[in-house]
């Protein structure tokens, strides 16, 4: 790497992101890391020794950890790191995980880091990262797992939730893991505060419970089935295999039927190929009608994990349940769940669903 000599003075609340006259990206780690930790030094703070060699420490370790996952994933962007915005970025990151070495904060920050790193310059995807940057190290360990909570239970779409098994498994490693051990009303304040999310006009999402948002979401899990009796008294007095699979064993009681379908979506596009006429109303009602009770549901999960009692207690008695989520938010939510569940969620993605 060539570099020339530059003299550049700053005042105190500025940020020095020159790297130099001439100087080439494309070469090798060495190269690399000096490039990145150079502007660390240049614009951290004067530290007592002890403080300073600490936060050097810090330092070294959070751009080793970015600069091997960056070259390991997206090197054909090196020439990026020449970008003013990103060296600002990623002085950011720096200076966050200098501050305080703590580890989860630190793995959270490579996560939105990889994602600003590759963004296009003035896009709403580099502004919303940008932000996400400067608003993580605000946010206690609590507050980042309430955002991926909201999203992992009211965002993401598990496609293998097909059995009462893979249900219980939801619960455990998609929600459960994400509920902080408590959350004050501080936080939840804070969280707002900071830009995390906002609440609807008329509070109206706060007076879904959720055993109803989890019977309703996953209503072809959480049935109780019906008799061949009950199936032909709705079908017109049609039997079992005359809809051929679109009507199975219970999941849950082998003496019982249910529609093979999981979703509202999915049972009315696979009634609708039926052609049925007015059977198809009585059908859909006795598909709503089988539906466990929000009750019914929220007894299955405390049953499952009796921590899901306290879970259940702050969705259906704080904001949790009403919480909608700001592109910052998103952002921070996705790279946490990402690096925890090894997913591959676009935040940008998140923000149009409904």
């Amino acid at each position: 790497m060539s570099t020339q000599k530059q003299e550049q003075k700053s005042g105190s609340d500025s940020t020095n992101i020159q790297a130099g006259g001439d100087v080439n990206f494309g070469l090798s780690y060495g190269d690399l890391r000096q490039a990145v930790m150079d502007i660390f030094k240049a614009n951290f703070y004067e530290l007592s020794e002890a403080a300073k060699q600490l936060a050097m420490k810090r330092a070294e370790e959070i751009t080793k950890s970015f600069l091997e996952e960056f070259l390991e994933k997206h090197a054909q962007h090196t020439t990026k790191l020449q970008e003013p915005g990103v060296q600002a970025s990623l002085f950011e990151v720096q200076k966050a995980y200098a501050k305080t070495g703590d580890k989860e904060l630190g793995q959270r920050l490579l996560a939105v880091m990889l994602q600003r790193v590759c963004s296009k310059e003035r896009s709403i995807r580099q502004i919303v990262l940008d932000e996400a940057i400067e608003v993580l190290p605000k946010l206690t360990d609590a507050e980042v797992k309430l955002l991926t909570l909201s999203v992992s239970a009211t965002k993401i779409k598990y496609t293998d939730i097909n059995s009462p098994r893979n249900f219980e498994n939801f619960i455990k490693n998609a929600l459960l893991k994400f509920f902080p051990d408590s959350i004050t009303p501080a936080e939840s304040s804070h969280l707002q505060y900071c830009g995390c999310f906002t609440l609807p006009m008329g509070m109206s999402k706060m007076y879904m419970s959720l055993g109803e948002y989890l019977g309703h979401r996953y209503r072809g899990l959480l049935t109780h089935g019906f008799t061949e009796e009950e199936f032909k008294v709705a079908s017109d007095g049609r039997e079992l295999d005359s809809l051929g699979d679109f009507v199975i064993k219970s999941l849950r009681d082998e003496h019982c039927y249910q529609f093979n379908a999981m979703f509202d979506a999915e049972f009315d596009n696979k009634l609708a190929k039926h052609s049925l006429g007015t059977t198809a109303t009585s059908l859909k009602n006795l598909w709503m009608r089988k539906a466990m009770t929000k009750e019914e549901v929220e007894a299955l999960l405390i049953e499952m994990d009796p921590r899901m009692k306290m879970l259940i207690y702050a969705w259906n008695r704080t904001i949790l349940s009403a919480m909608e989520l700001t592109p910052v938010g998103y952002a921070i939510a996705a790279a946490n769940f990402n690096h925890v569940m090894n997913g591959d969620i676009d935040f940008l993605t998140l923000t149009s669903m409904p």
